[in-house]
């Protein structure tokens, strides 16, 4: 996923190039910079990335472990979780709830217009 010679002649071809989702850890280490080698690992493929998707689930689970393990408060959460709105090759998809019985799947449900950048 670089933008190296062989993105730049996918691109040159017209060619659709390859779309991954991002995984909670990827943003929560990228945020909190937390194990510092992972973190770098992290703002490393944010930084080359081509073409992401973003779950609103993700961003539900990063919501969640930014509150309730890192402590990060509410308005400071909201703040980070803009990073879509700098990155126009990220998208942010909904995710289905199929079969969700549980309360706590239901209640992860959050706006996806709330996502982040890097913290320092």
């Amino acid at each position: 996923m670089g933008r190296g010679a062989a993105a730049d002649a996918t691109r040159a071809r017209g060619a659709v190039g390859l779309i991954a989702f991002l995984d909670t850890n990827v943003i929560v280490r990228h945020l909190t910079g937390d194990p510092p080698e992972q973190a770098a690992r992290a703002t490393a493929v944010l930084a080359t990335a081509e073409r992401l998707l973003l779950s609103d689930l993700i961003v539900a689970e990063c919501v969640y472990v930014l509150q309730s393990f890192y402590e990060v408060g509410r308005a400071r959460i909201a703040e980070l979780m803009r990073l879509h709105e700098e990155r126009p090759w990220l998208s942010v998809a909904s995710t289905p709830w199929r079969g969700a019985s549980s309360h706590a799947s239901r209640k992860a449900a959050v706006s996806t217009s709330t996502i982040v950048p890097p913290v320092g």
